[in-house]
């Protein structure tokens, strides 16, 4: 396996990994209570 074909296997999976750590984190977020959404000011 050439080196690049290794960096491009890590890289993918450091990015799995983070996508899947997310996940973890926001499962028990209720999205339709628009945490997210910036408040408006009047």
């Amino acid at each position: 396996m050439s080196c690049d074909q290794q960096r491009l296997e890590d890289y993918l999976a450091h990015i799995l990994e983070a996508v899947e750590r997310i996940e973890r984190y926001t499962e028990d977020m209720d999205v339709g209570a628009n945490e997210f959404a910036p408040t408006q000011k009047a």
